[in-house]
C-alpha cells in the first residue's frame, strides 16, 4: 500500500467507508472521553472494556456475514482455534471465575472480529482505518493529560492500547498529507509525552523495536527516521533506570527464611514481571496440553505466587489493599497457562507468520511495520493481545491487515462460515456483555465516594447484573464482614488470600479455634510472610493454643517484622482472661514492660491503682489474676464458700472474653462446687466443656470423686 497509490480518498465508496468505521467501533466505544465514556470509576475496568468491544464488534460480524469478502487473511485458523477452544471449554468444562471466563471469552470473540474485519478491507479503506487508529490514541492520550491513568484507569493499559497508533502516526508523519501530518504527529507526541509523566517504559521499548524493525526492512527510510530513532534511545536511556531488577535483597527460599523488607521506592514493574513469569512455570508444567482455562489464571495462580512478588507488588507491604495477579503481563504466558500448547502454538503461528510477511512483503505492509511490530514486542511485557480487550481489537486487526490477500473462492466460501459462526457466539454473550456493562456502571459510584453506604449499594448492584462477580462479592462480604459472604467469594476464587484470611478472622471472633486455625493456615499457604496474618495467628494461638505452638508463632512474627512491647503485654492479658496462663506469663514476660504480681494481694493493690488511673484494660486483666488467685489459695484451705465467691467474679471478668467465662476458670469453679457437695450446680458449669491441663490437685481430685 504506497502512498502515491492511496493518498486521496475520492474513490471511497460507501460500503468501504462502513466497514472501516465498523472495524474501529470497538476501540473507540472503549477510547471515548468522560462523560461520554462507560468506564469511568470503574475500578475494575477490564470487563466493561471486553463487553463494550464485543458490542461493538457485532457490526463488524453482521457486515462479514451478509457479503462475500474480497480477501482473507492467512492466519485465520490460527486466530480462530483458541476462540473454539475457549467456546468449548466453557460449554464442557467448569470455569472457577465465571466472569473472568466472560472477558476472556469476549477478548477472543472481538479479536477475531477485528482481524477478519479488517483484513477484507481495500486500500482507501486500510487507510481510513489506520487514521482512525491515530484518532483513538489521541482520545486516549488526551484523557491522561490530566491522570497518566487516563479513561482506562490504567496507565499500562492505556499506553499499549495508543501504541499501535503511535506507531501508525510514525508513518503518517513521515509520508502522509498535511492532514495526515498532523494527526500522526499528535499521536506520536502525545505518547512520547505520556511515555515520559507515566513513566512507560515497556511502551517506549516496544515502539523503538517497531522503529527499529522500519529502519532495517526499508532502506529508504533510514535517513529519514535517524532523528525519531534517536530521540527514542535517549527516552528509553532515561527510563531505563526505572527498571531495578534486581532481587539481591530478597531470600533464597521463600519457604524457609522471611522477605527482607521492600522498600517502596526500589519495587520495579520489571521484578514484579520476572517473578510472576518465574512463578508461572509451575503453573504451566501442571497444565501442560489444555492449561488451566480461559481467564482462570487469576483464580489458579495464587499458590504459585512467590514471597518476593508478593513484597514487590504490594510495595513493601505499604498498600492499604491485598495485591492480586490476574493475569501474567505476558501474552505468551498467559496463552500457554490458560489454553496450553495448542493456544501457544496458534499464538507462535499467527506472530511468525505476520512477522514473515512483513519481512516479505514489506512495500504492501509498509504503513504497518511500526505498529505491529511494537505490539508484538510489547505482548511480551503485557496482555496486549489476550488480556486487554482495547489493545486487542488493535493488534488483532493490525495482524489481520498484514496478512491479508486475495481470497480463492473456497476461501471466501470459509470466510463467510467463519464470520456466521462468530456472529453466532456473539449473539448468545451479548445478554451476558450487556450485565457486565451493567455491573461496571454499579461500580462506577466507587470512584467518587467509597464509604461503606456506598460500598453496600454498589456491590448489590453489581451482584444483581452479575451474581457471580467476585469483585462485588468481596465488596458485599467487606461491609458485611459475613462468613458465609466469604465463602460466596472462594466459590469463584479458591485460592483467595484475603477470604481466607477474613474467614479465620471471624472464626476466631466466633471462638471457633480449630476453625480459625485452619483458614489461617490455608492463608498462611498463600502468603506465608503476611504480617497482618502472623499477629493474627499468635493472638489465635496465645488465648487456644499450647505455649509451643504460641513460641513459634511469635518466632516467625519477630523474624517478619518488629514487635512493639505493648502489643505483646495486650496479648498476654487477653490471653490469661481466656484461661491460657501458661501462654500468658511467657507474653508477659516478652514484652517486659512490667512483672508478673508475686501473688494475688499484689495483684489486687495493681489492680486499684490502675482502676483508679481509669486504665480499664490493665484494671480488668489484674482483678482476674487476683480473683483466680484468691480463689486457689481459698479452695487449697477448704474454705470453699469464699473460693466460689472468688471464681463467680473471675469467671464475670473472663465472660467479657470469652462466653460463659474462661474453660480453666469454669472447670476449677465445677471441682469446688463438687467440693462443697453442689452436685448439680457442677454438672450445669460442665456442660459443653473440652478437657483442659494443668488444673490444681485439688481440683483434679474433686473431679476424680464425680459419680
Amino acid at each position: 500500500m504506497s502512498p502515491a497509490s492511496s493518498s486521496s480518498d475520492s474513490g471511497l465508496d460507501l460500503r468501504t467507508a462502513l466497514t472501516a468505521l465498523a472495524a474501529l467501533l470497538p476501540a473507540l466505544l472503549i477510547a471515548l472521553p468522560a462523560p461520554l465514556s462507560w468506564l469511568e470509576g470503574d475500578p475494575w475496568p477490564q470487563y466493561s472494556m471486553a463487553a463494550l468491544a464485543l458490542v461493538g464488534s457485532i457490526a463488524m460480524l453482521i457486515m462479514l456475514a451478509a457479503r462475500g469478502p474480497e480477501r482473507v487473511p492467512r492466519g485465520t485458523m490460527p486466530v480462530l482455534l483458541p476462540l473454539l477452544l475457549a467456546t468449548l471449554w466453557g460449554a464442557l468444562g467448569t470455569p472457577s471465575d465465571q466472569l473472568e471466563f466472560t472477558r476472556a471469552l469476549a477478548v477472543l470473540l472481538a479479536g477475531s472480529a477485528s482481524f477478519l474485519g479488517v483484513a477484507l478491507l481495500p486500500v482507501r479503506g486500510l487507510r481510513v482505518y489506520l487514521r482512525g487508529l491515530c484518532v483513538v490514541s489521541v482520545l486516549l492520550l488526551l484523557s491522561a493529560l490530566a491522570d497518566p491513568a487516563g479513561v482506562l484507569g490504567n496507565s499500562g493499559s492505556l499506553s499499549h492500547m495508543a501504541l499501535g497508533g503511535a506507531g501508525i502516526g510514525l508513518w503518517l508523519l513521515l509520508e502522509g498529507s498535511k492532514p495526515e501530518r498532523v494527526l500522526g504527529g499528535a499521536a506520536l507526541g502525545l505518547f512520547l509525552a505520556h511515555a515520559a509523566r507515566a513513566p512507560v517504559l515497556a511502551g517506549s521499548l516496544a515502539l523503538l523495536a517497531g522503529i527499529g524493525a522500519a529502519w532495517l526492512l526499508m532502506p529508504r527510510w533510514r535517513k529519514a527516521w535517524t532523528l525519531p530513532l534517536a530521540a527514542l534511545l535517549t527516552l528509553a536511556a532515561l527510563l531505563t533506570p526505572l527498571l531495578r531488577i534486581s532481587d539481591a535483597t530478597l531470600p533464597v527460599s521463600s519457604e524457609q527464611q522471611p522477605p527482607a523488607v521492600v522498600a517502596a521506592g526500589n519495587t520495579g514493574g520489571i521484578g514484579v514481571r520476572l517473578s510472576i513469569w518465574k512463578a508461572s512455570l509451575p503453573l504451566i508444567r501442571d497444565h501442560p496440553l489444555t492449561g488451566v482455562g480461559p481467564g482462570q489464571f487469576a483464580a489458579t495462580f495464587p499458590p504459585y505466587r512467590s514471597v518476593e512478588e508478593i513484597e514487590r507488588s504490594s510495595l513493601g507491604r505499604t498498600l492499604a489493599a491485598e495485591t492480586e495477579v490476574d493475569h501474567p503481563h505476558n501474552d505468551w504466558i498467559a496463552r500457554f497457562s490458560e489454553l496450553g500448547l495448542i493456544g501457544a502454538a496458534c499464538l507462535l503461528v499467527l506472530v511468525m507468520q505476520a512477522l514473515w510477511t512483513l519481512g516479505r512483503e514489506r512495500e504492501r505492509t509498509a504503513p504497518l511495520i511500526v505498529a505491529s511490530v511494537a505490539l508484538i514486542a510489547n505482548s511480551c511485557a503485557h496482555g496486549v493481545l489476550g488480556h486487554d480487550a482495547g489493545s486487542s481489537v488493535i493488534a488483532m486487526g493490525l495482524l489481520g491487515a498484514v496478512l491479508s490477500h486475495p481470497a480463492t473462492t473456497a476461501r471466501a466460501r470459509s470466510l463467510r462460515v467463519a464470520s456466521c459462526l462468530l456472529l453466532g457466539i456473539a449473539a448468545l454473550e451479548l445478554p451476558r456483555a450487556l450485565a457486565v456493562l451493567r455491573h461496571g456502571s454499579a461500580l462506577s459510584s466507587l470512584g467518587r465516594d467509597y464509604s461503606a453506604t456506598t460500598l453496600q449499594r454498589a456491590s448489590e448492584r453489581a451482584l444483581e447484573a452479575c451474581p457471580d462477580s467476585v469483585h462485588a462479592r468481596a465488596l458485599r462480604a467487606q461491609v458485611l464482614a459475613d462468613e458465609a459472604a466469604w465463602r460466596a467469594v472462594l466459590e469463584q476464587r479458591p485460592e483467595r488470600f484475603e477470604a481466607w484470611m477474613q474467614t479465620g478472622n471471624l472464626r476466631a471472633r466466633a471462638h471457633d479455634a480449630e476453625g480459625a486455625q485452619q483458614a489461617f493456615e490455608h492463608a498462611l499457604r498463600l502468603d506465608p510472610w503476611h504480617p497482618g496474618l502472623l499477629e493474627n495467628q499468635l493472638t489465635l494461638l496465645s488465648r487456644t493454643g499450647t505455649l509451643a505452638a504460641t513460641q513459634a508463632a511469635l518466632a516467625r512474627l519477630r523474624a517478619r517484622k518488629s514487635v512493639q512491647p505493648q502489643w505483646l503485654l495486650d496479648r498476654a492479658r487477653r490471653a490469661w482472661l481466656h484461661g491460657n496462663e501458661d501462654c500468658a506469663r511467657w507474653l508477659h514476660d516478652q514484652a517486659g514492660l512490667e512483672p508478673w504480681p508475686s501473688g494475688p494481694d499484689e495483684a489486687y493493690g495493681l489492680f486499684r491503682a490502675r482502676k483508679q488511673a481509669e486504665d480499664a484494660p490493665a484494671a480488668e486483666f489484674f482483678e482476674s489474676v487476683a480473683q483466680r488467685g484468691f480463689a486457689r489459695r481459698n479452695a487449697e484451705q477448704a474454705r470453699y464458700k469464699e473460693a466460689l465467691r472468688n471464681y463467680r467474679q473471675d469467671l464475670q471478668l473472663t465472660g467479657s472474653s470469652i462466653p460463659g467465662g474462661a474453660p480453666r476458670v469454669r472447670w476449677e469453679f465445677a471441682a469446688c462446687l463438687l467440693a462443697q457437695g453442689e452436685r448439680d450446680q457442677a454438672q450445669v458449669a460442665m456442660l459443653g466443656l473440652a478437657p483442659v491441663s494443668g488444673l490444681p490437685e485439688w481440683a483434679v481430685r474433686a473431679l476424680e470423686s464425680r459419680p
